[in-house]
């Protein structure tokens, strides 16, 4: 069928994909409006592994959503976000359709040396415009509003050693 299910014990399939990455395809648990996503180390070894065996540009974690999500989840152990930043060329893509946010491979090595816990959690939110300031709201016109973040235990990430990530 093209899907090879690395982790038997795992409900992540993952794929190359038709632009040479490897796609993860993890189940989404929605609630109250929230697709939230929690990868083991064990879902990503396999996957960091033939990354680097195949030299995929980019990892790309593609929930599946059932239902809907104004709000995406995902988080990855500490361990793992290392891992692809220091054993890996890749980037790593994170896709819904809620938003697309893309981390260079040096960003990931900046991220996990700030990350306070054992996990990092990057989280897109759709955001209404009727919750922004009257300024905020001329500034937006009818452009959409996100709130993206990058946390690790109480802490968000938000430099990232002069590197971009791109939404």
């Amino acid at each position: 069928e093209g899907s090879d299910k690395w982790d038997s014990d795992s409900d992540v399939s993952s794929e190359p994909a038709s632009d040479g990455s490897t796609l993860l395809t993890p189940k989404a648990t929605v609630s109250g409006g929230t697709a939230s996503v929690s990868l083991k180390a064990s879902d990503l070894t396999d996957v960091i592994e033939n990354t680097k065996d195949n030299g995929s540009p980019v990892i790309t974690i593609a929930p599946e959503i059932s239902g809907t999500a104004s709000r995406v989840t995902v988080e990855i152990p500490k361990t793992s976000v290392s891992s692809i930043g220091s054993d890996t060329g890749a980037d790593l893509k994170v896709e819904t359709d809620v938003g697309i946010i893309t981390i260079t491979n040096s960003a990931l090595a900046s991220i996990a040396s700030q990350a306070s816990g054992s996990t990092v959690t990057m989280s897109l939110e759709n955001v209404s415009t009727s919750s922004l300031t009257e300024d905020q709201q001329k500034a937006v016109g009818e452009n959409s509003v996100y709130d993206i973040s990058i946390m690790s235990g109480d802490s968000y990430i938000s430099s990232f050693d002069d590197e971009n990530i791109t939404i």
